[in-house]
């Protein structure tokens, strides 16, 4: 299943077109790090397009692309391909000279960390069947079967001539919620609570399956 398949067989919540002037104009002191790696988010969602790929922004840019502009500046970027399309993002970023490894205790068959200079990020790999979408992240885990429906996982977002793909912030706050269950609660995701709760009140009832 590519791109094209899945536009065809299931919805996607599209949002507003802007630009990316208007995207960036309310951040106040915005780094260089947070606008390089956005250059990184068009060019990827560009490429991938033009190769018929899935390619979905997850966590904080995600948030940030469903609210309509940057609320605060990113360390560092999570992307979401299919299973069968990782060898075709590692190309990508292997082409891009960044260098490529595997996280410690996730498995190489299913996502990849790249960085080059300050600039990093992870692309993760999902496999969607029907309405159920899943991924297996750590060495030996069982597949986990994602919270969300497949009709319910994708949004976009036109910037200038790209259009953006992102998970739903349904998922980014849920995402959110098991890192503060672990007790790995961070100021960044006490901001995305904030934000996420203030654009999207019905969050304020999510609860973990």
């Amino acid at each position: 299943m590519d791109l094209s398949d899945i536009l065809l067989k299931y919805k996607v919540h599209k949002l507003s077109k802007t630009t990316k002037e208007e995207f960036f104009k309310q951040i106040k002191d915005c780094d260089e790090k947070t606008k390089e790696l956005f250059e990184i988010i068009i060019k990827i969602a560009d490429f991938s397009k033009k190769n018929d790929k899935l390619v979905l922004v997850n966590a904080g840019y995600a948030m940030d692309l469903a609210i309509g502009f940057i609320s605060r500046n990113h360390n560092d970027l999570d992307l979401i391909g299919l299973e069968k399309d990782l060898n075709f993002f590692r190309k990508y970023f292997s082409g891009m000279s960044f260098k490529l490894r595997c996280a410690d205790n996730h498995d190489e068959n299913y996502s990849f960390t790249f960085e080059k200079d300050k600039l990093s990020g992870d692309v993760d790999s999902i496999k969607i069947v029907n309405e159920k979408v899943s991924d297996i992240e750590k060495k030996g885990e069982e597949r986990w079967v994602w919270s969300i429906k497949t009709s319910e996982l994708i949004w976009s977002r036109k910037i200038d001539n790209t259009i953006i793909y992102f998970v739903s912030p349904t998922l980014v706050y849920d995402f959110k919620k098991r890192i503060e269950k672990r007790g790995n609660i961070r100021e960044k995701e006490k901001h995305d609570f904030r934000i996420l709760e203030k654009y999207f009140p019905y969050l304020k009832d999510y609860l973990l399956l």
